[in-house]
């Protein structure tokens, strides 16, 4: 009896994750991010943004872009970004607003890929226009 009960939460645990990936945006538009970085990147922007995306579009930026712009990446969060740093906007809709987001994509000395999502500097104050502010 036990080994059945087990079966049957381990059989709802796994329905109930496939559900909730079902219900997350796929991304749009071009991102040269990996599957499992868009999915970490797809939750960070859920748990920063709103719990329940609409949509996610992601766009290479425009020429011109300076990445000197850009904020010094903190000390306490690891070492910085190793170039060459690879930059996307991606615009997110849900909860009734849209915000525009930077983000940052590079590969460690083991080919292991990284990220970083830089929100719109005011974003915490209840801007969310766009991140193109941080970069420009």
């Amino acid at each position: 009896m036990k080994s059945a009960t087990a079966f049957s939460l381990a059989g709802l645990a796994l329905l109930l994750s496939w559900l909730a990936a079902a219900d997350s945006p796929l991304v749009s538009g071009y991102t040269s991010a990996s599957a499992k970085s868009v999915e970490g990147i797809r939750k960070l922007l859920g748990d920063l943004f709103c719990p329940n995306l609409d949509s996610i579009d992601a766009e290479n930026v425009p020429k011109g872009f300076n990445p000197g712009s850009i904020p010094k990446w903190p000390s306490t969060l690891g070492p910085p970004p190793l170039e060459p740093v690879r930059y996307e906007f991606w615009t997110v809709a849900g909860c009734g607003r849209n915000m525009e987001v930077l983000i940052q994509l590079w590969y460690d000395a083991n080919g292991s890929e990284f990220y970083s999502a830089s929100p719109p500097r005011d974003w915490l104050k209840g801007s969310y226009q766009s991140a193109r502010a941080i970069a420009g």
